[in-house]
């Protein structure tokens, strides 16, 4: 109610309002649960952290059939990066040495005439081709919405 009250008060445009609402309703999904783990030490946050990543790791099928130890290392490589929608994650034609695990959020796959592939969504991988093979990125990807990723870096 806050937040409305001031968007009307200083006349902020409804495009705005309706991105920073947008963000809002983001943010209350991704932290539901948060306060019972916040309690735990830190040790068990940590656990609890990386097995949330190796049930995503675990879910795309690149990965699905290795070891759970294979899973749990790769956990350990993974970083968190947000998109705001219509963000940039990878342009088509650059050489990847990432890919990212789509935890929240729409992204939008597309090529660079124009041509709309398809919209992935939380659960999916992208960008392991390039990264693994070393070659330039085969599509363009957008985020459609506010998107949390996990990024595996090749380095």
């Amino acid at each position: 109610m806050e937040t409305l009250a001031v968007l009307k008060y200083f006349n902020i445009p409804k495009a705005l309002a309706q991105e920073v609402l947008s963000f809002q309703a983001y943010n209350l999904k991704t932290k539901i649960g948060e306060d019972s783990i916040n309690g735990l030490p830190a040790v068990l946050q940590s656990e609890i952290a990386l097995y949330s990543r190796v049930k995503l790791i675990g879910g795309v099928p690149l990965f699905s059939d290795e070891p759970l130890e294979c899973q749990e290392q790769l956990a350990h490589f993974l970083s968190p990066v947000n998109f705001a929608p219509d963000e940039l994650i990878i342009k088509q034609g650059e050489v990847g040495q990432e890919m990212f695990f789509l935890c929240h959020g729409f992204v939008g796959v597309s090529y660079n005439d124009g041509t709309y592939v398809t919209t992935l969504r939380p659960g999916t991988a992208f960008g392991e081709l390039a990264m693994l093979l070393e070659m330039p990125r085969s599509a363009t990807v957008r985020s459609l919405t506010y998107t949390e990723c996990f990024i595996l870096r090749y380095e």
